[in-house]
This record gives C-alpha cells, sequence and structure tokens, in this order.
C-alpha cells in the first residue's frame, strides 16, 4: 500500500512538473474585480489583479505567465517583482500562441505616474522573474535608481528602458545581491536609453557576482553630477558580451566612461566610445562616430510625454549602413532567435553588436552560374548538392529575411522576379531571378 502512494505521488508530482502554464490575460483596461479569473482575453483584468493572481495560482511546480495587451499601463506604485513571475508584452489581445505576438507593433509599456513618483519595478528576494517585450519609463524616484531595483534570478529580455530619471542615485538599473542568493541576473535584447541621473551615471549599476549583459544597446543617458562616472558600475566580477555603450554623458555634456575601475569584469566583443582601463577585455570596438541610423537629438530624460513620444518613438537606435558593430559579435553569446524588433537575430557571419541586427547587405557579385555554385532555373535557384543539411537563408532587396531552413531537396521555389541574398552556412551569394 505504501509503495502504491508512493508511486501515486510520484506520478502526481511529474504530471505537475510538465503541466501547461497558467496563462493570465491583462489588459490596460482589464477588470480588477476579484470574481474574474483572467484566464482568457474576454476575462482579462488589470495588471494588479494580475500579479495577485499568479500568486494565487502559484500552488504547481508549473510556470505562471502573464500575457498583456499592447498599450500603457499607468502604475502609481513599483511594480513588484517579489514572487516567480513571467510577464510577456507584445499581444494585440486575440493571440492563442506566444510566437503569435509582436512587441514592436504592439508596443507594452508600463508607465510610472503620480504625485510621489518612485521606481517602475522593485524587488528585494531572490526569484525566477522574466520580463519579455516591455518598455519601462516614467520612474521619478528621489532616492533610489530610476527604473527600479532587480535582484538574483532576473532577466530582462527584449525590453526598452527609457525616460527614467533620479534625483540622486542610479538613473537606469540598480543590480542588488540578495543574502545568501546564487542565480545570477540576466540583462539581454535589450534597449537603455535618455535616463537621467542627478548624481550617479550608471545606467546599470552590478551587484550580483555573474551578472551577464549581453546583445544590448546604451546610449544617450546622462546626469548633470560635475566629475567622472560611469556607464556601467560594480565590484563583483560580471560580464558583457556584444553591446554598444556610446554617448552617454555627464554634467550634462562631457562623455562618461564605459566602465567604472574593476579588474575582474569580462568584456567580450563590445564597441564604447570610451574604453575602459581595466577588465578582462576581448575583441573591443572604439567608436569615432555614432553607430546608430537616427539617436534621439538630447541625452537624457525627456521632459514631457509630448517630448517623449516625438523624439523618442521617432528615433532609430539601429544601424548605419557600413558601421563597425555589424557582424562584430560573438554568435557563442546569442541565445534568442530575434533581435529588438523582432526580426532575424543573425544575418551575415556573425551577429552585430547591439539590440537589432542591421538590414542585410554584402559585396557578393551576381550570381547565375553553375561556377559560382548556384543556378537559377525559372523561378527556382538550384543549390548545390553541398548545400544539403546547411542552413539556408534568403533575404530581399531590403534586407528582409523571407526563408530560413535546413536543405533537404536542391531547389528553392521564389515566386516573384527580383534580387535575392542567398546565405548557406557562410557563403553568401547576390541572385537575379
Amino acid at each position: 500500500m505504501k509503495k502504491i502512494i508512493l508511486l501515486l505521488m510520484v506520478a502526481m508530482s511529474t504530471i505537475a512538473l510538465f503541466a501547461a502554464p497558467v496563462i493570465i490575460y491583462v489588459t490596460p483596461n482589464g477588470s480588477s474585480d476579484i470574481s474574474v479569473d483572467g484566464l482568457s482575453w474576454t476575462n482579462a483584468v488589470s495588471l494588479s489583479r494580475g500579479r495577485t493572481l499568479v500568486n494565487d495560482y502559484n500552488t504547481q511546480a508549473v510556470e505562471n505567465q502573464i500575457w498583456m495587451q499592447a498599450g500603457t499601463y499607468d502604475i502609481t506604485a513599483g511594480f513588484l517583482l517579489t514572487l516567480n513571475i513571467t510577464i510577456y508584452g507584445g499581444f494585440a489581445g486575440t493571440e492563442t500562441l506566444l510566437s503569435e505576438r509582436n512587441w514592436v507593433t504592439n508596443q507594452t509599456i508600463i508607465n510610472r505616474t503620480g504625485s510621489s513618483q518612485g521606481q517602475v519595478i522593485f524587488s528585494n528576494v531572490e526569484k525566477d522573474v522574466l520580463l519579455d517585450g516591455l518598455i519601462l519609463q516614467g520612474g521619478r524616484p528621489t532616492s533610489t535608481t530610476g527604473c527600479g531595483t532587480i535582484t538574483n534570478g532576473t532577466t530582462l529580455r527584449n525590453c526598452i528602458i527609457r525616460n527614467n530619471k533620479a534625483v540622486s542615485n542610479t538613473c537606469g538599473l540598480q543590480i542588488s545581491q540578495v543574502s545568501g542568493a546564487t542565480k545570477i541576473v540576466v540583462v539581454d535584447n535589450c534597449l537603455i536609453i535618455n535616463n537621467e541621473a542627478g548624481a550617479s551615471l550608471e545606467a546599470i549599476k552590478i551587484g550580483v557576482a555573474g551578472t551577464e549583459i549581453r546583445n544590448t544597446t546604451i546610449a544617450n543617458n546622462m546626469t548633470t553630477q560635475t566629475g567622472a562616472t560611469s556607464v556601467i558600475t560594480g565590484t563583483v566580477a560580471y560580464k558583457v558580451y556584444n553591446c554598444i555603450i556610446y554617448n552617454n554623458k555627464y554634467n550634462t555634456s562631457t562623455a562618461a566612461t564605459s566602465f567604472a575601475t574593476n579588474t575582474s569584469k569580462v568584456l567580450t566583443n563590445n564597441a564604447w566610445d570610451v574604453a575602459p582601463t581595466d577588465g578582462i577585455m576581448t575583441n573591443t570596438l572604439l567608436l569615432s562616430s555614432s553607430p546608430f541610423i537616427v539617436a534621439t537629438s538630447y541625452v537624457g530624460a525627456a521632459n514631457g510625454t509630448d517630448k517623449l513620444q516625438s523624439a523618442i518613438e521617432s528615433a532609430n537606435f539601429k544601424l548605419v549602413t557600413g558601421s563597425s558593430c555589424i557582424n562584430a559579435g560573438d554568435n557563442t553569446y546569442v541565445t534568442a532567435i530575434t533581435d529588438l524588433a523582432d526580426t532575424s537575430r543573425i544575418i551575415g557571419s556573425n551577429v552585430d553588436l547591439g539590440c537589432y541586427e542591421s538590414s542585410f547587405t554584402t559585396a557578393a557579385g551576381f550570381v547565375n552560374t553553375k561556377k559560382d555554385g548556384l543556378r537559377i532555373n525559372g523561378n527556382k535557384i538550384m543549390l548545390p548538392q553541398t548545400a544539403i543539411g546547411k542552413t539556408i537563408r534568403v533575404f530581399n532587396i531590403n534586407g528582409m529575411q523571407i526563408k530560413n531552413f535546413v536543405a533537404e531537396t536542391p531547389e528553392i521555389t521564389i515566386l516573384d522576379k527580383g534580387v535575392y541574398i542567398v546565405s548557406i552556412n557562410s557563403d553568401v551569394y547576390k541572385v537575379i531571378l
């Protein structure tokens, strides 16, 4: 009998472990009524109610998710990340699959408001937290970090942190160690721009050993403080991969150092306008001009909603054609298949630095002969037999990826005539149909 009970307990635990996540649907006008369950778009709840439901439903060993419909969520208190929670933004409000969302088209904004504005997000415990596809803005604290404080176990992915202003502390994020906690913090594929501080500049202040900042752009952040300050600080060992740090200022106009002194930090395949003086550095780029298409014309936080919308929304922090940041990254540190623009992450031989992948460009010649390994047959591109089993990517003339697959046959059918780029692993061809 005891064996049967034990087997049933193990079976129930296994079922719970592999159960589907509980999805809580949140909209800007969602209900706060305790009788609404939040388990469908038609029964969507408010953001605060959604967080409560995550806690209420958190009785099994499953990942509980919040799916947020596009829109602006004004909050008058910092959103607490003090429980295991996964939040995805970027939904139109009809999706049934996570893959159907688009956080670029469906901007999902958590905006701190109120007469006593403080942080946008906050945690002081070790929890498994994922924020993905969100814009975090409007933090105006007097004595704490502009956007917020995150701790062990938190991951920010595909997020934009902008227009936060701290009176006397870090302008962007503070990453704080919880006593006895062991999980790291990850910031991946994020854009941290136009934040401001009255004291220290730090866009990111790192207190958790092992923290990883990957494929992220940090630009146009500012402090009014006089004296040398740094964009990223921390005395613990941390790692920064494939990032761009550019045009961050102190004393409103002087270029800030990219990193504070710390010999244990690991900096791999990054670009900056002010080089660090220490750390373990590999494959670095010193930028003498802006790598961006159109950055905002000002640094620091915007002075009002009109300026925020008109300037930041019209800015473009993607890479300008010919930038040295293109194909300059290390593919080892890429875990996402798309960039912050929700387009293919690696186009060409190597990932681009920062949070955006550039449009595909190549100096390859036109291909229409057997000599070059490809042939054209009507509306088909005939691949060499050596391409079978390799990853094939096809891009149109505007750099948009239209096909991405592993070749099983030597034929690619293209319906429309035009100029196309074909990538076979690291080999690149330009084709006219």
